[in-house]
């Protein structure tokens, strides 16, 4: 693209999501999550490259990657007082049968960009290319990126690769790819473009030491008027047998249980009240 130098990033802490978040409870802290952080802060801050390392986040439905991915998004907030305004990162969920030209069309939406349905592939890639140099991006996340292979279909599944390798190529900046194991799958295709992706596998929740540690942190945020004792042994038990091994899961489970808490004037998160959420959230775990 240009050879303007680029603005360094600039992050926010958040205590609380902003407007802008997809995802309006706070992300809570943990230290796979955290490292995945670390990691696109890396990204973002890197200088412009020909062919710049991107990273692929592997995890099961159910683990939590979109909160994460959100989180990060809303920690790298749009420079409004710049002229023109900045877009630090972008993030778009890459709808289900996606393909080459659908991905440019949420791309395009996502920058504020007018384009029309009958625009060709090529005058759509250039248009989002120049739209994004003029507007700083430093970092490109595609979330729910699994949703590009279509089944039967391979020449659409290898039309979305080519629109990754395009993308990385031209835009000279990192690019995130989140999903589940089928992303693995996708990158395969080109294995040129395998190598440009670093994976960072998000694994399940197995170990218990973990999940006590995380509830522990998790309760800090909630500032029920007395202690839940959430990390130990007992209610970690629990939680890990109704919500099972997914951090997202679990994550659900002690915020319907909150909601459950505050409605019944508790002051405190209480075991009857994680067995009443259960089945509260149940079936959106299944979906």
């Amino acid at each position: 693209m240009t050879d303007k130098p680029r603005k360094p990033p600039v992050r926010v802490d958040r205590p609380t999501p902003s407007p802008r978040a997809r995802f309006q409870d706070p992300w809570v802290p943990f230290p796979i999550g955290m490292e995945a952080l670390k990691r696109m802060a890396k990204l973002i801050a890197r200088p412009d490259e020909g062919r710049p390392m991107n990273l692929a986040l592997i995890g099961d439905s159910g683990f939590g990657k979109s909160h994460l991915l959100d989180h990060f998004a809303d920690c790298y907030p749009d420079i409004t007082d710049e002229m023109p305004p900045r877009i630090q990162v972008l993030l778009i969920s890459v709808v289900s049968n996606s393909d080459r030209n659908m991905l440019l069309r949420e791309l395009l939406t996502g920058l504020g960009a007018s384009f029309s349905l009958r625009d060709p592939y090529d005058e759509m890639l250039r248009s989002f290319c120049i739209k994004a140099d003029t507007a700083g991006i430093g970092l490109v996340i595609l979330d729910e990126f699994h949703n590009g292979i279509s089944g039967g279909r391979r020449e659409r599944t290898l039309g979305m690769i080519k629109a990754v390798r395009d993308l990385s190529n031209r835009l000279c900046r990192p690019i995130v790819a989140g999903g589940n194991e089928k992303v693995k799958e996708l990158l395969r295709y080109d294995p040129q473009l395998m190598e440009r992706f670093a994976v960072e596998e998000l694994p399940l929740w197995k170990d218990r030491e973990a999940v006590k540690r995380f509830l522990a942190t998790f309760e800090r945020t909630l500032a029920m008027p007395e202690p839940s004792h959430l990390g130990t042994d007992d209610v970690t038990s629990l939680v890990m047998k109704l919500a099972g091994d997914r951090m997202g899961s679990i994550a659900e489970l002690v915020r319907e249980a909150y909601r459950v808490a505050v409605a019944k004037g508790a002051a405190r998160i209480e075991e009857a009240h994680i067995r009443t959420a259960h089945p509260l959230v149940k079936r959106g775990w299944a979906a």
